[in-house]
């Protein structure tokens, strides 16, 4: 899972600093440099602390986060053709704001 790839993500997406958005969720920019570097995975809280202060629902936020190897390998041909329509559809909807 791509969680804190996806964090950093719209983080920069949002033009929010890492120490700006650690103050506003409550955790120290380190801990917050762990998550985004995938040293750390946050707790269901924590996650939707993040989601709130980057503006998208948690669901949307762990979709985004999903990659191949998180799932069966009897899906992925079914990943290959679903996820990355549906990702494309949260990120129009929550993130780039289409």
């Amino acid at each position: 899972m791509a969680l804190g790839t996806e964090i950093k993500s719209l983080r920069r997406t949002r033009g929010i600093r890492q120490t700006e958005l650690a103050e506003v969720v409550g955790v120290t920019q380190g801990y917050l440099s762990q998550i985004e570097t995938k040293r750390s995975d946050p707790g269901p809280e924590l996650i939707k602390r993040l989601s709130e202060a980057l503006g998208i629902p948690p669901s949307a936020l762990l979709l985004l986060s999903v990659e191949e190897e998180d799932l069966p390998k009897e899906k992925s041909d079914l990943y290959k053709r679903l996820l990355h329509r549906v990702q494309e559809f949260v990120r129009a909807s929550f993130v780039n704001g289409e």
